[in-house]
């Protein structure tokens, strides 16, 4: 039976802003739906507590942050998308093609017929929250 239940952090600049609520929402329903409440997941209880102190600190665009996050959630499952290499051949990705049955990325010289390319600047900006920590986002 539970007892007694308290805050430990308050988040209240994030209720005062549809677009910042929002973001929360889905990011807590992300890690809702993707953890098993038996598996204590310490880096992502970090995770999500960095994301929403950030969130609730105004300073960066919810959108980026929710990328920030969505990367590093997937990152942390081992869902994390190969964005240096051809998932066919291993050469080194300039440009892609996403593959729309695997999901990889494959090079111009091995995509089959895929309708989603990114060039250089996409793969990067993909790329970028990987070696970035929440703290350093501003």
């Amino acid at each position: 039976t539970l007892a007694k239940a308290e805050f430990v952090e308050r988040y209240g600049s994030i209720t005062g802003n549809l677009e910042r609520s929002a973001g929360a929402f889905l990011a807590v329903e992300m890690l809702d739906k993707a953890v098993h409440e038996a598996d204590p997941q310490r880096i992502l209880y970090r995770l999500i507590t960095a994301f929403l102190r950030t969130l609730d600190g105004g300073s960066i665009s919810p959108q980026i942050l929710l990328h920030f996050y969505e990367l590093h959630l997937a990152r942390q499952l081992g869902f994390a998308p190969h964005l240096k290499t051809c998932q066919q051949c291993g050469r080194p990705l300039i440009e892609a093609f996403l593959e729309p049955l695997t999901g990889d990325l494959s090079c111009t010289r091995c995509h089959q017929g895929a309708e989603v390319r990114l060039g250089a600047t996409a793969l990067s900006y993909l790329e970028w929250p990987s070696k970035e920590h929440i703290s350093k986002l501003g």
